[in-house]
């Protein structure tokens, strides 16, 4: 019973620091991201404006949270003609 209390506790500790340390890096990759707008199309979702506008070094799903939360988005429903903060292209 120990064992498997111990287990636990330490996988629990891992992903907190996984977690904080996630966070962290997407901060630091996101601090000087240049900003452009792009207004939303039928059939547009979030993973997919995501993906048109890469942030160096975050995963597509990094990208979208990053997109949301510049947008101050309660929900990944999208609609068409909405106007979105999203990371510019890089040249």
């Amino acid at each position: 019973m120990l064992a498997v209390a111990s287990v636990a506790l330490c996988l629990i500790m891992a992903w907190l620091f996984t977690a904080r340390t996630s966070e962290a890096y997407v901060a630091q990759c996101t601090t000087s991201v240049a900003e452009a707008t792009e207004v939303v199309h039928a059939g547009d979702g979030l993973q997919d404006i995501a993906v048109a506008h890469p942030i160096e070094g975050l995963t597509v799903a990094q990208t979208a949270r990053w997109i949301s939360q510049r947008n101050n988005l309660g929900t990944s429903m999208l609609s068409v003609g909405q106007t979105l903060i999203v990371p510019r292209a890089s040249a």
